[in-house]
C-alpha cells in the first residue's frame, strides 16, 4: 500500500467516524422567561443538597436536582468553588457538573475560588425572588438579605432511603 492510499484510507476512517460516531445528547433546558431565567425557576444551594445523605455525594445532588424537575421547577445549582474537590478530588467546572447532573451547564454556577457561594446564592435569590433549597438557615446572613426570612423562602429537604424527600414543595 502506498503513502497516498495509507493517507485515503485514513481520511475515509475519519469521514465514517465523524458522521456515525454517537453524539452526546444535549439536555434540554426550560424556557427562558422574559427576565432570562427559566419558567418556575428555583435556586439549589448545591454544596448544601450533596451533603443530605452524609457523605458528599453526586447521586443524591442529581436525585434531588430530578426531583426538582419533575416537581415542573427549573433548578439554578449554585456552588463552592471546592465542588470538585468533594465529589471527585479535582476542581469541576459548569460543563462537568452538568454532565454528572443532568442540568444543562446554563443553569449551574461554581463561584470562583475565594468567594462565599451563600452570599452569591443569596443575592442571586433576591434579586429575582426566588425560593432556595437548602437546609441552611443563613441565620448569618438574615440582616442583609431579609429575603431568607420571608415564609417559604427556604425550602428544606432530606434523603431517606434512597428517596428525596422536599415537604415545602
Amino acid at each position: 500500500m502506498t503513502s497516498l492510499e495509507l493517507l485515503a484510507w485514513l481520511c475515509a476512517v475519519a469521514v465514517v467516524f465523524y458522521f456515525f460516531w454517537p453524539k452526546p445528547k444535549r439536555v434540554a433546558a426550560p424556557r427562558p422567561t422574559v427576565d432570562g431565567l427559566p419558567k418556575n425557576a428555583i435556586v439549589v444551594d448545591g454544596s448544601n443538597v450533596m451533603y443530605w445523605g452524609g457523605e458528599p455525594s453526586q447521586m443524591v445532588l442529581a436525585r434531588v436536582l430530578a426531583a426538582l424537575r419533575k416537581k415542573d421547577f427549573a433548578p439554578i445549582a449554585i456552588f463552592d468553588a471546592s465542588v470538585g474537590y468533594r465529589l471527585g478530588n479535582r476542581f469541576m467546572n459548569e460543563m462537568e457538573l452538568a454532565a454528572i447532573t443532568g442540568l444543562p451547564d446554563r443553569q449551574i454556577l461554581v463561584v470562583n475560588k475565594g468567594i462565599v457561594a451563600d452570599e452569591v446564592i443569596l443575592d442571586f435569590a433576591t434579586e429575582h425572588n426566588l425560593r432556595i433549597v437548602t437546609n441552611d438557615r443563613y441565620r448569618d446572613w438574615a440582616t442583609q438579605f431579609p429575603h431568607v426570612k420571608k415564609k417559604g423562602c427556604l425550602v428544606k429537604g432530606t434523603w431517606k432511603e434512597g428517596n428525596v424527600m422536599l415537604p415545602d414543595l
